[in-house]
């Protein structure tokens, strides 16, 4: 867009130069260089302040925001506007008026200021001593939604609150007659408040100047940081409402959010949006094919990328999901980026034509320069909520997650499915061949219960030998089939110590329970008293489970391994209620 927007202006009959950040003049249209007499060659790369032989501005320096100007160029007056834009890094482009006398405090600039509001790419309003509007640019009019021809007969009181204007014409006379940056409400056509930012001037007997920005967006993506914040102590929440949050702040179709893995040293996502129907997509494993999030990454640089069919390199992976434009940040740690590049932040759109504009660009480079902190504060609390020996969260975690369960049960009927789980025979194998051999033991179990659970699912160690799960988007039908396979899974696991296998055959207790904080029982209940009595619940299975275990196991007398190669589930399910001992069902293997 910003592209675009250069291309209109300098094909337009109003002189107009592009520069840099440091001043270096990087293009100009026709009008320009006749304005300026100088060639393409001397006009190029050479400093805008050297052009000016005068520099009066209505806004200082280089703005933050639009501002109007006052210049002399090859001896002839001009008056104009500056405003900034992103391209290649911050730019910014000048474009004027010629005036017939060099500016005084007795020149009538009310002449020149409605050929400036014409210019004004965001809301410019100007009005005399008697606060009577004298200038109102179109995109103020789209933003208030008064007509040019309405302003022009209005007060400026009449577009803030009551005594906002007196108090904005106190902190002009209180900073030189200038303020930029300042933050106030403008009252609508419709008598809603327009949050803005305004960049206003005082012009000596004639009245003031200002222009000003919407910043709507601001504030939302300031309460977006806030529930960042909230969300920093549990990382799948925070990647998630990361993603979630950015995409629609800068109104993309699709995003993903990628993580660094340096011990298998692959990229990996960790939230995607939009990609629903695209496997590829939302493979954990970002390929190689996938260069846009790999550049990004390998280059500590943004990169940009278009399909095709608008003369860009996409690639196939992401024009398979119809993606026009894919914008993707690195993500890098440290106080203003000087760490290491730990991830991407990835963003597409589907619109045509694949254009962005400059609050979007602005957007996705913020919240790029945000997450990390908050991505690393996250990663290193969940780090401090997890076991040593097994990497798993502790029963502190787990608890609060599945309160958080059973709340959304509460807004929306699902249900909600805890399982407990004891290692049978722990002591015999400490006992038999030591503690590190115990823990070897329990790593495997671990090991294979994880691999019939999804990412969703939450396994935690309980204590010593006791570990839960809590189920997340399932199929009640399928509980006892995945039951079934975590025991089948565990009782074929190789306990490995000391460089060879233990004649030990894995095996485990199992209780289960499931229900929805619907069921009548639970009406009212708060949910730390539900999750306690669900707990409670199944750990009273995976005890009778394990009574369970040991008959069969006395039944058919002592193993030589000193461990019972029998496990149990019992489980409460079937019903729409969850009866205290009822729909029992066990199983030895």
């Amino acid at each position: 867009s910003d592209i675009s927007f250069l291309e209109k202006l300098f094909a337009s009959d109003k002189p107009a130069v592009w520069f840099g950040l440091e001043g270096i003049v990087l293009s100009a249209n026709d009008e320009f260089l006749r304005l300026a007499g100088l060639s393409p060659k001397e006009l190029f790369g050479s400093r805008i302040s050297g052009i000016y032989s005068t520099q009066e501005p209505f806004g200082e320096g280089f703005p933050e925001l639009p501002s109007v100007y006052w210049q002399e160029v090859n001896g002839r007056p001009v008056v104009g506007i500056r405003y900034p834009f992103q391209m290649g890094g911050k730019s910014f482009v000048d474009v004027v008026n010629k005036v017939d006398r060099p500016y005084d405090s007795r020149f009538d600039i009310r002449s020149v200021l409605p050929l400036v509001a014409q210019l004004s790419p965001e809301g410019l309003i100007a009005a005399d001593t008697k606060g009577r509007i004298i200038a109102f640019s179109k995109i103020a009019s789209e933003m208030t939604g008064y007509s040019v021809d309405e302003a022009m007969s209005m007060n400026i009181r009449d577009f803030y609150p009551e005594g906002v204007a007196e108090e904005v014409m106190r902190e002009l006379m209180n900073s030189n007659g200038f303020v930029h940056g300042y933050e106030l409400n403008l009252l609508t056509k419709s008598g809603n408040p327009l949050p803005i930012t305004l960049s206003a001037r005082i012009i000596p007997y004639i009245g003031s100047v200002g222009t000003f920005h919407d910043i709507s967006d601001k504030l939302a993506f300031e309460s977006y940081v806030y529930e960042l914040i909230d969300a920093s102590n549990d990382p799948a929440k925070l990647f998630n409402l990361a993603l979630k949050n950015i995409v629609k702040l800068v109104r993309a179709d699709a995003g993903e959010l990628t993580l660094f893995d340096h011990k298998k040293g692959v990229l990996k996502r960790i939230a995607t949006v939009g990609y629903e129907d695209m496997p590829d997509l939302k493979l954990e494993v970002v390929g190689r094919d996938d260069w846009i999030n790999w550049k990004a990454f390998s280059d500590n640089e943004p990169v940009i990328a278009m399909d095709d069919s608008s003369g860009g390199n996409m690639g196939q992976l992401y024009s398979a999901a119809a993606v026009k434009i894919v914008v993707s940040y690195p993500l890098v740690s440290g106080a203003n980026g000087s760490g290491k590049v730990i991830g991407t932040l990835n963003v597409a759109y589907r619109r045509q034509p694949p254009i962005l504009t400059q609050d979007e660009i602005r957007h996705i480079r913020k919240m790029a320069e945000l997450l990390p902190a908050a991505i690393t504060s996250a990663i290193e609390h969940e780090s401090s909520l997890k076991d040593d020996l097994t990497g798993l969260f502790r029963k502190e975690y787990f608890n609060a997650r599945f309160i958080d369960q059973i709340a959304e049960s509460a807004r929306t009927g699902k249900a909600f499915c805890c399982m407990m789980i004891d290692i049978n025979d722990l002591k015999s194998v400490n006992d038999n061949y030591g503690h590190f051999a115990g823990n070897a033991y329990i790593t495997a179990v671990v090991d294979s219960i994880r691999k019939n659970l999804r990412e969703s699912d939450i396994l935690a160690r309980w204590g010593g030998d006791e570990f839960v799960v809590l189920l997340n988007d399932f199929d009640v039908g399928q509980i006892p089939q995945i039951a079934d396979r975590i025991i089948e899974t565990v009782s074929k696991a190789r306990i490995k110590y000391g460089g060879a296998t233990l004649s030990v055959i894995p095996s485990i207790s199992l209780g289960y329970a499931w229900g929805s904080y619907n069921n009548d029982q639970f009406k009212g209940s708060d949910y730390e008293t539900v999750a306690r009595k669900m707990l409670h619940l199944a750990d009273t299975f995976s005890y009778f489970s394990k009574q369970r275990w040991k008959e069969v196991l006395r039944d058919q007398g002592e193993l030589p391994s000193a461990v019972g190669s029998h496990s149990a589930y019992i489980g409460a399910f079937g019903g729409p209620k969850l009866l205290p001992f009822g729909g029992l069902a066990n199983k030895s293997v």
